[in-house]
């Protein structure tokens, strides 16, 4: 081979040897993959979602929200709700996307009616494809009243026993009767809370409210169900502890000549279901009712207020001061604001018409304890 030769074979060689690392360097087994674990799939398969409203129930309650459910974590995309777009029944308004990974809400949002809410994000990585969900709105006058109590005509052929069992009954059925208040109002705080994520005032104070009412239920049962043989106790915390529930309610109300109204409202209120129940008041003692109720009635037209029905029909007056009271108390006041009224009424009847009855005809109001257990097992008396 001659020298031309030889090193022509060596700059072949090099050249091979070049290329053959230039091809190993290329092929080293690795692949570009854009589904990682940690990218939620930016570059990959739009991730997907599903959607569905929190907090309302058909005509009884808004919904307070929507709930975002995604078929992969979105926590790396930085989501917010000015990422998203409402239509249809809701708005989005000052609504805060927050969660992790799968899981995220959007709230508090805007019920204008009933019906369907759209959702569309706009974000890379996630689909633009709508979503749907109905969505729920309080209509007012809906919300089932709260279980009204009744009391047993009061006759002069009862003994003492079936005193005993009629009045243990009839507390019994109070203090049931605030556990389904407590109950109402827990549910109704709870929605509040959902609702209140950006810490608003008002919201802040509705659950202030609804907390006191809450409290102030839980202390009307532990009153009833402990105080069945101490009328003269249980009148008292009672009537304290209503007292409070109005003074609450009546401090929601904006509007200084409406509170003053409602006050005057509810002290006639007092009077003519007094008139209208007692079936034992002696002459004297209905003089001196009318006469009261007669200011009363003054009162309720100088705060602005309408006079109440007159000529004696008690029944109507009651109805008609009821219905009044009710239209005073402000949305503010939550959807069973008027268990109050109610139980304004209730407590009124038990403490100052029909036991005032059963101890003008000579009975003892404060017979020997009846348990709560022991009233249950007896037909008719406690349902």
């Amino acid at each position: 081979m001659t020298q031309n030769n030889k090193r022509r074979h060596r700059k072949f060689m090099l050249i091979l040897a070049l290329l053959i690392l230039m091809f190993a360097a290329c092929d080293d087994g690795s692949t570009s993959d854009s589904s990682g674990p940690n990218n939620d799939n930016v570059t990959g398969t739009p991730i997907t979602y599903t959607i569905t409203q929190i907090g309302g129930t058909a005509d009884t309650a808004d919904s307070s929200g929507i709930v975002f459910t995604f078929n992969s974590s979105i926590d790396s995309l930085s989501v917010t709700a000015a990422d998203i777009t409402l239509s249809g029944s809701a708005e989005k308004g000052s609504a805060v996307f927050t969660g992790s990974g799968v899981n995220w809400t959007l709230s508090p949002i805007t019920v204008n009616s009933a019906g369907s809410v759209t959702v569309k994000i706009t974000k890379t990585g996630i689909t633009d494809t709508t979503q749907s969900s109905s969505v729920f709105k309080m209509v007012p006058g809906t919300v089932k009243d709260l279980t009204n109590v009744t009391f047993p005509r009061i006759t002069n052929t009862w003994t003492q026993a079936n005193v005993t069992q009629e009045i243990g009954a009839a507390i019994t059925r109070l203090s049931d009767q605030s556990k389904e208040s407590q109950l109402r109002f827990e549910d109704w705080a709870s929605e509040l809370r959902i609702k209140n994520i950006n810490n608003d005032p008002e919201i802040t104070s509705q659950i202030e409210y609804a907390e006191y009412v809450i409290l102030t239920q839980k202390q009307l049962q532990n009153a009833g169900y402990g105080n069945n043989n101490d009328m003269t106790r249980l009148k008292s915390i009672a009537s304290g502890q209503i007292s409070g529930l109005n003074s609450a309610s009546r401090g929601l109300i904006k509007n200084s000549n409406d509170r003053a109204l409602y006050s005057a409202l509810q002290n006639a209120f007092n009077t003519v279901i007094r008139l209208n129940s007692r079936e034992h008041l002696t002459s004297n003692g209905k003089t001196t009712m009318e006469a009261i109720l007669a200011r009363e009635y003054d009162l309720i037209e100088q705060r602005g207020g309408q006079r109440p029905p007159q000529g004696g029909d008690y029944g109507a007056a009651v109805q008609w001061i009821r219905n009044e009271l009710k239209t005073l108390l402000p949305e503010e006041a939550g959807p069973y604001r008027n268990d109050i009224v109610q139980q304004l009424e209730n407590y009124t009847q038990f403490a100052d018409a029909w036991t005032a009855d059963i101890s003008t005809l000579g009975y003892n109001t404060n017979p020997p304890q009846v348990s709560r257990a022991a009233l249950q097992t007896q037909s008719g008396l406690v349902k």
